[in-house]
């Protein structure tokens, strides 16, 4: 089954569900990736890609569990020097 790659919009809170116990790891030419299998609100799967610090916070949970995930960016002066995710526990 092929998902659709869920893209966070700057700000905006996702509710998922995580659909396998682990990521699917990998590399690329950009290094370490960590695929994730997740279900969203509108009840559709998507394939997430987890940041290192989002991976580590989603590591921890398992089939089932939910957690929510938010895009924010940080700002030095006038521009935005990185992008990053957030998560936090759904419950």
């Amino acid at each position: 089954m092929e998902r659709k790659k869920l893209e966070l919009e700057l700000n905006k809170p996702k509710h998922i569900e995580m659909l396998f116990d682990s990521p699917k790891i990998g590399e690329s030419q950009y290094g370490t990736y960590y695929l994730y299998a997740v279900r969203n609100g509108d009840g559709d799967e998507y394939s997430f890609f987890a940041t290192d610090d989002v991976h580590e916070k989603l590591s921890g949970l398992k089939k089932g569990d939910a957690a929510v995930i938010t895009k924010v960016a940080t700002q030095k002066g006038s521009k935005v020097v990185w992008w990053r995710s957030k998560c936090s526990d759904a419950s």
